[in-house]
């Protein structure tokens, strides 16, 4: 029944009728009085907001916030978190797959959608980081290096809070998703994939014009020659939550610094070689 009742919610329409409420320009009192309910019912920290003069326009720039120069420090670690939210799997990557949650894994291949890519990453290591509402909701570049490529991976929209995750086999790979792929530095390469979920379930990106849950197809594109990157480095963003899971391949064992179930916010180191 409850897997039923996520299938039925999971179809894109919806989700882009949300989008396009959240898209629209509400006087300024309703406005300001439907954000301040979302700050109090989820606790969402304005201090560290950057408000854009004369407040926000709309829901959508209120959802997709940045934060004041400052807020979040990165720390002195090869790979830091590319966003705020809870770890929800952390581990190896083993004969090609991860844990979804447990008694439940899928393969690398399908989330990212390259074979060959995925063969490169098998053995190393990946973590999951689930966006609730309250969280900051931009996605930045996990490590140094260079993007070497980009990847719209159309699907549908399921819920990916963790009662999702725990029931719904496969869904991070039937979810739509968008894929960096990065060569770091000293060895490092890493495939971060943004998934999209059930309300607005846009991706936006800061390398190309995709937009997700547009009734669009984006393919892929390659960077010739390829974009330096840098951490901490603005990467795109969600609008409204969702999930990010970084995969990193290493000629050298990555040590994590982090625990499943535990918060981490935007330039807190994950990794240590």
């Amino acid at each position: 029944m409850i897997r039923a009742l996520y299938r039925m919610g999971s179809h894109n329409r919806p989700s882009r009728v949300v989008g396009h409420l959240a898209d629209a320009r509400l006087p300024a009192i309703v406005l300001r009085r439907i954000i301040m309910a979302y700050v109090r019912a989820w606790k969402v920290r304005m201090d560290e907001v950057e408000i854009p003069a004369g407040g926000f326009r709309t829901l959508d720039e209120f959802f997709t916030r940045r934060l004041k120069d400052g807020a979040r420090p990165l720390a002195p670690l090869p790979v830091v978190s590319p966003c705020d939210g809870k770890v929800i799997a952390e581990g190896p990557v083993e004969g090609g797959t991860l844990v979804q949650a447990k008694g439940l894994r899928y393969s690398l291949a399908a989330l990212i959608g390259d074979d060959a890519l995925a063969a490169r990453l098998d053995g190393g290591r990946y973590v999951t980081i689930y966006l609730s509402p309250r969280d900051y909701h931009r996605v930045h570049v996990p490590l140094d290096g260079d993007l070497l490529a980009w990847r719209h991976i159309p699907g549908v929209l399921y819920t990916v809070a963790p009662g999702a995750t725990r029931r719904v086999k496969d869904l991070l790979v039937r979810n739509e998703r968008f894929l960096l792929s990065i060569r770091g530095t000293s060895g490092l390469e890493a495939a971060m994939v943004l998934v999209g979920a059930a309300n607005v379930g846009r991706i936006t990106s800061a390398f190309c014009p995709a937009t997700t849950n547009s009734g669009r197809e984006f393919g892929e594109g390659r960077c010739e020659p390829p974009v330096p990157v840098r951490r901490g480095q603005e990467a795109g963003a969600f609008h409204l939550g969702s999930t990010v899971v970084l995969v990193l391949g290493s000629q050298r064992p990555l040590r994590p610094v982090v625990e499943v179930g535990r918060a981490v916010r935007m330039g807190e180191g994950l990794y240590e070689a």
